[in-house]
């Protein structure tokens, strides 16, 4: 199956999300729009959700699809009251990952069946009694032989918190970062999209995309109750492999998928590694007034 998504204009989205509505399965847009992926023939008549930032997201039949443009349209969104203030830079304050417990590496929790997003939830520091403003993220990444020499695209999101204190609307304008080769950390310059914090606080989201320049093999041993069902099996990923923080709870951190959001803590997360706790991605997060 192959089409293209692109705006009123037919102008094309590049990386939008692609997600069938009842099975773990979907895939990304790449730069020019463009998308394929093979499918059975029984999901012929099943339909996917395809959304792209600053657009209303569209629910449509595979069948309608193959081979034809899927345009969506830009959210109207109303203007709000514009207030002007200036960024002082007199104040500053940094959340740190909190490395206690240990690190891991962790990419797409779903076995690279479809394009996910892990959004972590940050209160607005105490110390500032008015505006303050998001000056920079850095993420960090996990070396693995299989991706690490290969540089990789992921898109970053920053939300507010929606009525039902999940990530709600999207503060940040379409940003893809590039992590460039054997490159452990990516600091993430945003002073200059004066993203002011909610009193409320906001969400950090990262997500991978699956594009062909991301794709990876991973082979690794399968075992079903302690016997070997397969060695070596390969399966392909997208990278990058997000250098994680192992917490006992994480009640404020969400997952993105078939479902939408649902809690992180809720997901069936049994690889080894993880130790029984749950992985979450290592963000160090400035903020300033």
């Amino acid at each position: 199956m192959q089409g293209r998504v692109v705006d009123e204009n037919s102008m094309p989205l590049p990386y939008a999300h692609l997600l069938f509505q009842n099975f773990a399965m979907g895939t990304t847009s790449n730069e020019e729009g463009y998308f394929a992926f093979s499918i059975p023939d029984s999901l012929r008549k099943e339909k996917i959700r395809v959304s792209y930032v600053g657009f209303n997201s569209k629910i449509v039949s595979i069948e309608n699809i193959v081979g034809r443009d899927i345009k969506l349209i830009p959210k109207n969104e109303g203007l709000d009251e514009v207030v002007l203030k200036q960024i002082l830079e007199n104040k500053s304050f940094t959340y740190r990952p909190e490395w206690r417990n240990g690190s891991v590496g962790f990419g797409n929790l779903n076995a690279g069946l479809y394009p996910s997003q892990i959004a972590v939830y940050y209160p607005k520091p105490d110390k500032f009694d008015e505006s303050c403003y998001l000056e920079e993220i850095s993420i960090y990444f996990f070396k693995t032989s299989e991706q690490w020499n290969r540089s990789s695209k992921f898109r970053l999101h920053i939300y507010n918190v929606d009525k039902n204190g999940k990530p709600g609307e999207d503060l940040l304008k379409n940003l893809i970062v590039e992590r460039g080769s054997r490159e452990s950390r990516v600091d993430v310059n945003l002073l200059q999209e004066k993203i002011s914090i909610p009193e409320d606080g906001f969400f950090i989201g990262v997500e991978h995309l699956f594009i062909k320049e991301n794709q990876f093999r991973e082979a690794r041993n399968y075992y079903i109750n302690d016997s070997l069902v397969a060695q070596d099996f390969e399966i392909t990923k997208y990278a990058p492999v997000f250098k994680g923080v192992l917490m006992d709870e994480a009640e404020d951190a969400w997952f993105y998928g078939p479902l939408g959001w649902e809690k992180i803590s809720e997901l069936e997360l049994t690889h080894e590694a993880f130790n029984s706790k749950i992985p979450l991605p290592a963000f160090q997060v400035k903020i300033t007034d």
